[in-house]
């Protein structure tokens, strides 16, 4: 054997590792959507329409705290029968609590 050949193998073996790695992570990704799905098809059952509205502003505005939301609602579906949308708004109200509020102060 002789050096290029031995690189080629080796760049062969990396490629292949970054391949598989690239096909994990998009099935993760893949799995992670299918749940997000599966639980707005559960919000889609409890919320009113004006919540869901609001769940669809916040979906646009702020991904993450939706996904929040969607958790929340997801693990609570069987106890509740449906949210309107002043039951939303605290909600997010109540996720909104431990953050300070910061006032900037022009002169």
């Amino acid at each position: 054997m002789d050096v290029e050949e031995i690189r080629k193998r080796k760049m062969e073996e990396i490629q292949a590792q970054i391949n598989a790695r690239q096909n994990n992570e998009l099935q993760e990704e893949i799995q992670l959507q299918q749940q997000i799905q599966a639980l707005e098809n559960i919000l889609k059952q409890k919320l009113t329409k004006d919540a869901l509205q609001r769940y669809g502003n916040l979906k646009i505005a702020h991904p993450e705290k939706a996904i929040q939301v969607l958790a929340i609602i997801g693990q609570n579906a069987n106890q509740l029968n449906e949210v309107n949308d002043e039951q939303f708004k605290e909600l997010l109200r109540r996720m909104d609590e431990g953050k300070k509020d910061f006032n900037i102060k022009r002169s």
